[in-house]
């Protein structure tokens, strides 16, 4: 999300106007802009330039994109603790409204866009999450399109589990 912020610096703006969520919301910023160009990860995170975002704008002149912010548990002390029932259930609930479109009114909604939510400085467990968003999403009836960022073994193991959940239906 740090690199979501710098590349559409309006993201940075919308946090004055957001309120701490609680376990049952999320937060929807429409029409987000990409201003730069970047490469990288971390502590090779570079600007690359600046880029004139080509995304098609709705009859408001929005930009038609959808950001939704959805909150992690930090687990920085006993990683075992989010494997615990009410963790669970919080974060499948936490990811349900953040992918439920706004409730779900419209057909066809895209895919949704995400990765190793809360893994990293929260101490998440990446297959956990993986599979928390994936039912998720499927209780909402969204796509999933889920970012390893270079994890092979994660993306080969989902895979895998992904093919056996829907070959038992």
């Amino acid at each position: 999300e740090e690199i979501r912020f710098t590349i559409c610096p309006e993201l940075i703006a919308s946090m004055l106007f957001s309120e701490c969520m609680q376990d049952t919301e999320a937060i929807f910023v429409v029409g987000v802009e990409q201003y730069s160009c970047y490469s990288g990860y971390g502590d090779s995170f570079r600007f690359e330039g600046r880029i004139k975002d080509p995304t098609e704008r709705d009859t408001s002149g929005r930009k038609l994109t959808c950001l939704v912010a959805m909150d992690a548990i930090r687990f920085s002390g006993d990683k075992e603790v989010q494997f615990r029932s009410d963790k669970i259930e919080r974060e499948i609930k936490k990811a349900f409204v953040a992918f439920d479109g706004q409730n779900n009114k419209a057909e066809n909604l895209p895919a949704v866009a995400t990765g190793n939510w809360g893994c990293g400085a929260f101490g998440g467990d990446p297959r956990l999450k993986l599979l928390l968003q994936l039912v998720a999403a499927s209780e909402a009836g969204r796509d999933l399109i889920y970012f390893t960022f270079g994890d092979e073994e994660l993306m080969l193991e989902s895979g895998h589990v992904y093919r056996r959940l829907v070959d038992n239906g």
